[in-house]
């Protein structure tokens, strides 16, 4: 009985050591600057990496520990759970479930959240889920101008190239957004921002708009 509080206690002393690593990995990984990718990268991988060593050391900690039986479920039951599986995208986008109940769900599914900043106007999000498996996307983050935007020249010479064959600024925005581009604070294209983007290279609608009269040495009133 001493001999095995003895192996308990040595096992539980790893784990609170290799839970310290995962701390410090989580610390060093957030106080690293983002633009710094190479090291971000390497201070991630770190993290996860220490994050599997607990995971592994508590499956082999609960493989040693003297086994209860585990009560069965019935098997009505059992299908009720994976009938719920099946209907889980249906139940959460009828919101039957109420907000704080899918928080709750979502921690019991999900192990970290990280997210990099990979572009100005975009973040980089990794799902790391409990078992191991991974979901990775990119999410579009508002900025503050339009010269931002990663595809920003891209956009400035489709306007202009479709505004001199006469489309109007309704036109081109969904023309832009069905390419992938965006307003700097929308996920759509604005027709003020094709507006803007059109004035400012002197491209005007209707002929009674005032052009603006370059004079060297002076300026307009405008």
């Amino acid at each position: 009985m001493q001999s095995e509080q003895a192996v308990n206690k040595a096992h539980l002393q790893q784990l609170e050591r290799l839970k310290y690593q995962v701390r410090l990995a989580e610390r060093q990984f957030n106080q690293v600057d983002p633009d710094n990718r190479l090291v971000a990268a390497e201070l991630e991988r770190r993290w996860e990496e220490a994050l599997k060593e607990v995971q592994q050391a508590e499956i082999m900690f609960e493989r040693q520990r003297p086994s209860n039986p585990t009560p069965q479920l019935p098997e009505e039951l059992k299908t009720v759970f994976l009938d719920v599986g099946k209907r889980l995208p249906e139940i959460w986008h009828k919101s039957v479930l109420s907000r704080q109940q899918q928080k709750s769900f979502l921690r019991c599914l999900i192990d970290k959240v990280v997210a990099h900043r990979v572009r100005r106007d975009c973040l980089q999000v990794r799902i790391i889920w409990h078992g191991g498996e991974t979901t990775t996307s990119h999410v579009s983050i508002p900025v503050n101008s339009f010269q931002e935007l990663t595809k920003a020249t891209e956009m400035e010479q489709s306007i202009i190239k479709l505004s001199k064959e006469g489309k109007t600024d309704a036109e081109i925005a969904k023309h832009l957004e069905k390419q992938g581009h965006r307003s700097p604070s929308k996920n759509i294209v604005l027709e003020s921002t094709v507006k803007t983007i059109r004035l400012k290279n002197n491209i005007m609608r209707t002929k009674h708009q005032s052009h603006p009269l370059k004079v060297p040495g002076y300026l307009t009133v405008p």
